[in-house]
């Protein structure tokens, strides 16, 4: 049972909130400051969004967190101290059924490592996280 029409309307509607969300911050950089100013990621990692059952509210999620990694080194401490979760979390995804979020996860750990070994250390501390990475170096990309 999915929770029925209702439950099926708010995952909806949420996921359309969130894909809103994502685009705002990947086109418009002064809205991503905005976001993080305003304790956006803070709300993510309060809301467990990147452990979401929604596929596409993860690869949301996952767009925000790597646009922001993209953006500028000086977002790293904030991704840091808000989304402490973010390596395990990395490490579910990267073992996802879904192609699109283990793809989306890729492209975040790369953008995370763009400006800096910030990251690094952490990434080695996580038990799964190098493992499927490297293990996702051979998947399929139909």
């Amino acid at each position: 049972d999915t929770g029925g029409p209702w439950a099926q309307l708010c995952v909806s509607a949420f996921s359309l909130c969130s894909q809103l969300l994502s685009t705002v911050i990947l086109h418009h950089a002064q809205l991503a400051a905005e976001f993080v100013q305003h304790n956006g990621l803070k709300l993510l990692q309060s809301r467990r969004l990147l452990d979401s059952s929604c596929t596409t509210v993860v690869v949301d999620m996952l767009l925000i967190i790597s646009q922001l990694a993209r953006l500028s080194a000086s977002y790293y401490p904030q991704l840091q101290e808000h989304v402490p979760s973010i390596y395990e979390d990395l490490s579910t995804i990267l073992a996802s059924s879904s192609a699109s979020a283990r793809a989306k996860a890729c492209n975040t750990i790369g953008n995370m490592s763009r400006h800096s070994d910030f990251f690094y250390q952490h990434f080695a501390r996580t038990p799964r996280l190098i493992p499927l990475l490297i293990q996702l170096c051979s998947d399929y990309d139909p």
